[in-house]
C-alpha cells in the first residue's frame, strides 16, 4: 500500500481550476482526485520500474502539488520552467533525485499516461512510458529489493523510510 508523506496544504476546487486555466487543459480525473486528497508529497515506497529506460528503475522523489513548501515543487512553477524544454503535451508531475521528470500527458491520443523524461538522454529518444494513468503509476511503486538496498549509500537515502 502506498503512503503519501509530507502532503501539501488542503486544496479547494478553485485551486485546481486556477491551475487548469494556467495550463489550458482540464487534468485527468484520477490526478485531480489525488491532488484534492494529498496536494503532492512524497510516496512510500518510492521505487518505480521504467521498462524501456536504460536506468530500468528510479526513485519518485517528490510528487508535485498545486502549492508546496518550495515553489520549485509546484505544478505551476514546473509547467513554466520546463515548457520550452519538454514536449508541450506533457505536464511535469514528479521528479527523481537526479532531476529527471515524470510527466502526465495532456494530449488527446494518450491523455493521462505517465511518461518519464531522462534529462541525460537525447531528445530524439523521447519520453519513456511508465503507466497508462496516474493510479497505475502509483500502483507500480514498490520497496527496494535486496540488491538496491545493498547499493543504497546510507539508510537516510532509503526511499522506503520516512525521515
Amino acid at each position: 500500500m502506498i503512503q503519501i508523506i509530507e502532503e501539501g496544504e488542503k486544496l479547494q476546487i478553485s485551486d485546481l481550476e486556477a491551475l487548469e486555466a494556467t495550463i489550458g487543459k482540464r487534468l485527468p480525473e484520477a490526478y485531480r482526485q489525488f491532488l484534492l486528497a494529498h496536494n503532492g508529497g512524497r510516496p512510500v515506497p518510492a521505487i518505480i520500474d521504467i521498462d524501456d529506460s536504460p536506468e530500468n528503475a528510479t526513485v519518485v522523489h517528490v510528487l508535485l502539488g498545486v502549492t508546496g513548501p518550495f515553489e520549485s515543487e509546484t505544478l505551476g512553477w514546473s509547467w513554466g520552467a520546463f515548457q520550452c524544454r519538454i514536449p508541450e503535451r506533457l505536464l511535469p508531475i514528479a521528479d527523481d533525485p537526479f532531476g529527471n521528470l515524470f510527466c502526465l500527458s495532456l494530449a488527446c491520443d494518450d491523455e493521462g499516461q505517465v511518461l518519464f523524461l531522462d534529462r541525460y538522454e537525447e531528445p530524439s529518444m523521447g519520453p519513456h512510458f511508465v503507466a497508462k494513468d496516474f493510479n497505475a503509476f502509483l500502483a507500480k511503486l514498490r520497496p527496494m529489493n535486496e540488491t538496491e538496498r545493498a547499493l543504497s549509500p546510507t539508510p537516510s537515502c532509503n526511499p522506503n523510510e520516512s525521515i
